[in-house]
């Protein structure tokens, strides 16, 4: 049975969809491109930024993806938790959590230094024992690897993790990684997480599955 906790971020433990929307839009519309409503941007999100870029940019302006990914990093670099905050009920969780000593880490897709910026703001007192993004050289979710490091890190077998997630792309992360992948019924895409072991409805559902 798991006995540890790996989250995704955005999604899963903050809704951080409106900063991440305004950002894209400001740049958009600042070079007379089409912008996109905000929940437009739960379909695209979860793979990286780059990939978002490339998702919502119409064709005629895509030879220009890496200017504008550029522009795009460094105004939500600015406007990082500007409307960010943890969903209901995740506090509440993380401190059980922490009370019953189970060990918890968090891996995203945002680049690494942005996570922890949020992690930091948000989630100061909370003994997060890994806390990693995306970095130069390793693939992203839902490859593997970087779930795979931070369980090593941890001192943990892959069959001691839940990989609680709020996309296809977490779920398909856990099982990936011979974790087990939990969804998240609050998040971006709860339409994608036909394949989880558990749906969690709020986040106090996770308690029970750890016994």
């Amino acid at each position: 049975m798991p006995r540890a906790v790996l989250f995704d971020l955005d999604g899963t433990l903050v809704d951080s969809l409106q900063d991440i929307a305004d950002a894209l839009n400001h740049v958009l519309g600042s070079e007379g491109l089409p912008t996109h409503p905000v929940e437009t941007y739960r379909f695209h999100v979860g793979w990286g930024a780059d990939d978002l870029v490339r998702r919502v940019l119409p064709d005629e302006a895509k030879p220009r993806t890496e200017e504008l990914l550029r522009a795009f990093r460094a105004r939500y670099t600015a406007h990082l938790v500007d409307a960010t905050a943890p969903y209901p009920g995740v506090h509440a969780l993380l401190a059980e959590l922490a009370r019953r000593e189970v060990p918890i880490a968090v891996l995203s897709n945002k680049p690494e230094e942005s996570v922890h910026r949020v992690v930091e703001t948000l989630f100061a007192d909370v003994p997060f024992q890994v806390v990693r993004g995306a970095r130069e050289g390793v693939p992203h979710k839902p490859d593997p690897t970087s779930v795979l490091e931070v369980a090593a890190a941890m001192g943990l077998e892959p069959g001691e993790c839940f990989y609680v997630g709020d996309t296809e792309i977490d779920i398909q992360t856990g099982h990936a990684a011979g974790m087990v992948p939990v969804g998240v019924a609050w998040g971006f895409r709860p339409e994608k997480l036909g394949e989880a072991a558990h749906i969690l409805e709020a986040p106090s559902d996770l308690l029970p599955l750890l016994g």
